[in-house]
C-alpha cells in the first residue's frame, strides 16, 4: 500500500497572486516611463519618412530628365503642402496639358513646408541632370521638429539633412 502523506505536501506549479500582480506592476511602470519617448519617435519618424519620400521623387525627377533627356520640373506648393514633377518637353518651364505629369503627393497631415531657398518654387533638372535651382526646401511638424532636403546647384544631387 502506498503512503498518500507524500502526495498531501504537492502543490500544484503555477503562480501566486501576489507574484502576478509584483509583475503587471513592474509592467505597467516600464509602460509610463517608455510612452514619452515612444510618442516623441513616432513624431520623428513620420518627418523624416515624408523628407524621404519628397526626396526620392526629387531624385525620381532628376533620373527622368537624363534617361529621357528632357527638363523635368520639380513644383512643391507651399500654400497647399503638395509636390509633384512634369516632364517638361518644351522647355518653358511650366506646366503644359500634353507633358507628362506624376502623381501629387500631398503632406501629411501636421507636416508643412516651413521655408525654402529657392528662387522659385519649383527646380527644374536639365537633361544632364544638373539645376541651376539648388537650394533646401525645409519641412517642419506641428512639434517642431524640422528637415531639410538640399539640392545643390550645378550637380542637381539631393540630400536630406
Amino acid at each position: 500500500m502506498k503512503n498518500r502523506s507524500h502526495f498531501a505536501h504537492y502543490a500544484p506549479p503555477g503562480y501566486s497572486l501576489v507574484e502576478i500582480m509584483v509583475v503587471v506592476g513592474i509592467m505597467g511602470l516600464l509602460m509610463a516611463v517608455s510612452v514619452p519617448g515612444i510618442q516623441r519617435y513616432v513624431r520623428s519618424w513620420r518627418i523624416n519618412g515624408e523628407a524621404n519620400t519628397m526626396a526620392m521623387m526629387m531624385r525620381a525627377a532628376r533620373s527622368i530628365a537624363v534617361n529621357k533627356n528632357v527638363d523635368v520640373v520639380f513644383v512643391f506648393d507651399q500654400s497647399e503642402g503638395e509636390y509633384f514633377y512634369v516632364q517638361d518637353a518644351d522647355g518653358d518651364g511650366t506646366a503644359d496639358t500634353n507633358e507628362l505629369q506624376s502623381g501629387t503627393h500631398e503632406m501629411p497631415k501636421g507636416i508643412a513646408i516651413a521655408s525654402f531657398t529657392t528662387p522659385q518654387q519649383w527646380i527644374t533638372f536639365s537633361p544632364r541632370g544638373s539645376t541651376a535651382d539648388g537650394g533646401t526646401i525645409t519641412i517642419e511638424n506641428n512639434h517642431d521638429y524640422t528637415r531639410t532636403i538640399q539640392v545643390f546647384s550645378g550637380t542637381g544631387n539631393v540630400r536630406v539633412e
